[in-house]
């Protein structure tokens, strides 16, 4: 998986996730902007709200690269080891969830 496309690195490319999570477009999101990301797919208390997943240096505001660093980490963890696809099943299981197991 290319983490560019996530954040519309690609030239031509949707402005991808973290255009989406960026609502005053600074080239930044704020804790407050990945609440309401998080909220808005449909995500408000799980993995996606939670500012360790991609905040990583800790200093309240989190760049393209983290934010696709964290959304590749996500990925990675609903493959599994030597995994190369995610199962719908998996995907459509709040992420919560598939931590516990």
């Amino acid at each position: 998986m290319d983490p560019r496309a996530l954040v519309g690195g690609r030239a031509g490319a949707d402005p991808g996730a973290f255009a989406a999570a960026d609502r005053n477009k600074d080239g930044k999101v704020s804790g407050f902007e990945q609440s309401d990301w998080a909220a808005i797919v449909a995500s408000p208390n799980d993995v996606l709200a939670n500012a360790m997943t991609f905040d990583i240096d800790l200093d309240r505001s989190i760049t393209p690269a983290e934010f696709a660093s964290g959304l590749k980490r996500i990925a990675d963890q609903m493959m599994g080891v030597g995994g190369s696809e995610i199962a719908f099943t998996v995907l459509v299981r709040p992420l919560s969830q598939q931590e516990r197991q």
